[in-house]
């Protein structure tokens, strides 16, 4: 939360983020790519190269409106 809040300050993200949801999305990816370790088999560096996806995906609404 500290870190959006941050990004709306220095006005990398959108100023009306609602920060609690943003924050619990990307809790709730974090938690569902560990699913990834059972269906899959997971590693370390493929759940890394999973959450960069989703988080990136997820950011890309943090951004300023245009």
């Amino acid at each position: 939360r500290d870190t959006l809040a941050k990004g709306v300050a220095d006005g990398d993200v959108r100023t009306d983020l609602d920060l609690d949801l943003a924050v619990t999305l990307l809790m709730a990816a974090y938690a569902w790519t560990y699913r990834l370790v059972v269906t899959d088999g997971a590693d370390a560096p493929a759940l890394i190269a999973a959450m960069d996806r989703q988080i990136g995906l997820i950011a890309e609404g943090f951004a300023p409106r245009a």
